[in-house]
């Protein structure tokens, strides 16, 4: 009887174990997707930033005349 609790026990420890090693993957897999995610917005803001700058034309360096 004795024995018996005790293998409960220790199933019902390790079925939470492998609960909880699931929810940290699961968390981990989510970080990694937000990483991956805010690095490609800086990738693409910083290729938008080129493009605008090389579509600019260039300013003349002249003065109006008036």
């Amino acid at each position: 009887m004795l024995g018996d609790g005790f293998a409960k026990m220790e199933q019902k420890k390790m079925d939470m174990a492998r609960e909880v090693e699931a929810m940290r993957m699961d968390m981990e897999m989510k970080r990694t997707e937000m990483i991956l995610e805010s690095q490609q917005r800086i990738v693409e803001a910083f290729a938008n930033a080129l493009s605008e700058k090389k579509k600019k034309p260039k300013k003349m360096t002249s003065s109006p005349e008036y």
